[in-house]
């Protein structure tokens, strides 16, 4: 599963609400999340910390302020809030998206744009 990213002119901010939609796709054709665990943990570097979210389907999802994973069949919408990400350094915004199915798990890291946390003081 290879991540794609369409490039955006300016920087992400902490300080701004940001949302990013994603496809699990084999090939060219996209899969269903029917029955799909998805776990994402979001970084701005190898050395950084790393913030996670979740959205399982075999038992309730635990809470994390200022993230949410909104589910559609054949997709899905992270978003992040202010209150998630002023904890992110500032640098290359990236996601480790993990699709359990069944027994196997997939994993796909997607590198986005530059992140600036505008919000650490």
């Amino acid at each position: 599963m290879q991540g794609r990213y369409k490039s955006r002119i300016t920087p992400f901010y902490a300080s701004e609400d940001l949302s990013f939609n994603f496809r699990l796709m084999q090939g060219s054709e996209v899969q269903s999340l029917e029955g799909v665990d998805i776990s994402i943990e979001v970084f701005t570097g190898q050395i950084t910390p790393r913030k996670s979210v979740v959205s399982l389907v075999s038992e309730e999802s635990p809470v994390v302020e200022g993230a949410e994973i909104a589910r559609y069949e054949d997709h899905f919408v992270l978003n992040l809030k202010p209150s998630f990400l002023k904890d992110l350094s500032t640098g290359v915004l990236m996601f480790m998206i993990r699709y359990k199915v069944d027994l196997s798990i997939i994993s796909n890291l997607i590198r986005s744009e530059k992140f600036v946390n505008d919000l650490y003081y």
